[in-house]
């Protein structure tokens, strides 16, 4: 099976590679040590995907029913967006 690339989200992805690429470039200049930057970048994304589905919890038993029509307007407006030059 050969790998698939989705040609459609590579343009969200390159706005992040200068910033990995910066990243990856000052973390040895810095003598900062691999294993704990992999750690810490880790623990963090942990902890924001922890918010994230903490407050997602939250919200949505305060919205409920808003949360779906909320939802469903923002993809007819990113499909307008599309759409529409």
């Amino acid at each position: 099976m050969e790998p698939t690339v989705d040609v459609a989200c590579m343009p969200s992805q390159l706005p992040l590679a200068p910033r990995a690429m910066a990243s990856e470039l000052a973390l040895p200049l810095l003598n900062f040590d691999p294993l704990l930057a992999c750690l810490l970048i880790g623990l963090t994304t942990m902890l924001c995907s922890w918010a994230g589905i903490f407050i997602g919890i939250r919200s949505g038993t305060m919205l409920e029913s808003k949360a779906e029509i909320f939802g469903g307007a923002v993809l007819i407006l990113i499909g307008l967006k599309i759409l529409l030059p």
